[in-house]
Formats: C-alpha cells, structure tokens, sequence
C-alpha cells in the first residue's frame, strides 16, 4: 500500500473559512510537554490529568498544527518524547506514530494512515489527533 505524502492537516474543527487566532508559545508549549508529564521521566500522571492541567479543552480550537510544528523543530527533545509515548502505549485504538516513516494512524479507523514530509509534521498530527481523541471521549455525554 502505498501511502500520499501530505503537508499538514488543518484543525478539523474550525470551520471553514473562519479565521484561526493563534495562541502564544508559552501558552502553546504545555500541551507539547503532555507526553513528557504522563512518561515515568516525567511526573508520571495520567494522560487524561495532564490534559486537564494544561486547560487543552478549552484552547483546542486555537491549536495550529503549523504552530506545533514549528516549537516541534525549536524544541526537538519533544519529538522523542511523542515517539516514546505511541510506543509505549498498551492499547487497541487510538493513534500511533512511526519515526521511520514519518507516519501517523489510527487502529480503529480504516485509512486513516498518513506519511508527512518531516518528523516534525508527523508528531505534530500525532499530538493533535491524540489529543482530540482523548478530549472528545471524554466529552461524550453517558
């Protein structure tokens, strides 16, 4: 199977055509760190608390992926720690990230793999996508 090679995927949930205000980077980098909070390196907490800690929530729809991409490539001990993270994971959906091959897809979600032209690119989809994945369960009403 041969996979597209993409840029970057928007925020799927901004409407079109609406104008995307940018967070600043200080704002932005917590939510880069979550991987590195949740890791035993780390302070060893629950994906779902360090979302909460770092109010994504409430910021997701200002979140570019473009943006996290360039802290990506200014902040490169980042990446490791998303690529130890889909690793390490022990479970049967969500999504996953392939250093190799610049990759990122979802178990449970039939085309759902995409190649990026950079590592960069690819952890930044990956930390959105997993991101959202979680806010979005927990989110659902009972």
């Amino acid at each position: 199977m041969q996979l597209d090679i993409v840029q970057l995927w928007p925020n799927p949930d901004l409407p079109y055509g609406i104008a995307q205000i940018m967070i600043k980077d200080a704002d932005l980098l917590p939510k880069i760190r979550i991987a590195h909070n949740v890791s035993q390196r780390g302070i060893g907490i629950s994906l779902h608390d360090a979302i909460q800690q770092t109010d994504y929530a409430n910021l997701r729809l200002k979140i570019d992926v473009a943006h996290i991409a360039r802290l990506l490539r200014e902040h490169p001990g980042y990446i490791e720690d998303w690529v130890l993270y889909s690793l390490d994971k022990r479970t049967k959906g969500g999504w996953y990230l392939l250093e190799k091959s610049n990759e990122i897809g979802a178990l449970n979600i039939s085309c759902s793999r995409r190649r990026f032209q950079s590592l960069e690119d690819a952890v930044a989809n990956f930390i959105l996508k997993e991101l959202e994945s979680h806010v979005g369960r927990a989110q659902k009403p009972d």
